[in-house]
C-alpha cells in the first residue's frame, strides 16, 4: 500500500473514533443507529473566503457530516470583520455541527470571542 494510502486510512480510522466519541459526548446516538458511524470533517487554515474553501464547505455539507472541527485560522488576523467576511459566508451553514478551536492567526485577536463568532 502506498504511503499516502496508509496515511489516509489511518486518518480515516482516527477520525471515525473521534467522531464516535464526539457523538457520544454530545448525546448523539447516530453511531448506533447508522452503520456508517459518525462522519467528522476537520479543517484548518480554511478561513480565507476563497473558492477552494467554498468548494470544501459544499463538500462537507453534501457529505452529511455529523461534526465539523474547525481547527482555526481565519485570515488575515482573526478579527470579527475577518470572520464576517471570510468565515461566515463559507462555513456559517455548518455552525450547528461546528466545534471550533482558534488558530495562531485567531488567538491574538479573538480568543474570548471565538465561540460567539462561530455561532
Amino acid at each position: 500500500m502506498p504511503k499516502r494510502s496508509r496515511i489516509a486510512a489511518a486518518l480515516t480510522a482516527t477520525l471515525a473514533l473521534v467522531g464516535a466519541g464526539l457523538a457520544s459526548a454530545c448525546g448523539s446516538t447516530q453511531e448506533r443507529e447508522s452503520p456508517r458511524g459518525a462522519v467528522v470533517w476537520a479543517v484548518g487554515d480554511g478561513g480565507d473566503g476563497g473558492r477552494s474553501a467554498r468548494s470544501l464547505a459544499a463538500s462537507i455539507a453534501e457529505a452529511g457530516a455529523d461534526h465539523f472541527l474547525y481547527l482555526g485560522d481565519v485570515y488575515p488576523h482573526g478579527t470579527a470583520s475577518d470572520f464576517a467576511r471570510n468565515y461566515a459566508p463559507v462555513y456559517g451553514d455548518l455552525d450547528p455541527i461546528t466545534e471550533p478551536t482558534p488558530g495562531n492567526h485567531d488567538w491574538a485577536t479573538a480568543p474570548d470571542r471565538l465561540p460567539a463568532l462561530l455561532g
